[in-house]
């Protein structure tokens, strides 16, 4: 899949990494993956890449800025950051749906629904950890975070469909 030029430039406008491994405001990762993700016409594959170039650029900023830096490190740190853009779109997504859920008569129930899924996903991203040791263990839970807010932003989304 070919970056759309809007996330390229998006992306180029996000803060590089100048002071440590300091993640930076999610605003425009959010933005960038908002503009990707309700592009019309690309599948729900499509739409979960949408957060790649992110995690792309950061990796490679980090490198650049601290080429003695573990590999691990900049992988959870660029972990995070697509995690804090996912999260943006997610709370976007939430706001957006509310009002037509209450106008429904929905409002409660999604409510719990998404406090309902905010457990499981904390829940399913730690049940492994006490066996999860050496390598993968702490690569796991940032990535499931990652991949399951995702998920849930993208069905929040299409949530909105249903809706006058």
């Amino acid at each position: 899949m070919r970056l759309p030029l809007f996330i390229a430039a998006a992306l180029m406008a996000a803060p590089a990494l100048a002071d440590g491994l300091q993640l930076p405001d999610p605003a425009p990762d959010g933005a960038a993956v908002m503009a990707c993700v309700t592009n019309g016409g690309i599948t729900d594959e499509q739409r979960l890449a949408c957060s790649e170039p992110i995690f792309e650029l950061c990796r490679t900023e980090a490198e650049a800025a601290y080429p003695d830096e573990h590999w691990r490190v900049i992988h959870l740190h660029c972990a995070q950051r697509e995690h804090n853009a996912w999260d943006v779109v997610l709370n976007a997504a939430y706001r957006d749906l509310k009002p037509k859920a209450e106008a429904e008569g929905l409002g409660d129930a999604l409510k719990t629904t998404q406090r309902n899924w905010i457990a499981y996903r904390d829940a399913n991203c730690s049940w492994k950890e006490p066996i999860l040791f050496g390598n993968n263990a702490d690569l796991d839970k940032p990535t499931c975070l990652k991949l399951m807010t995702a998920r849930r932003a993208v069905e929040l989304l299409d949530d909105l469909a249903y809706f006058p």
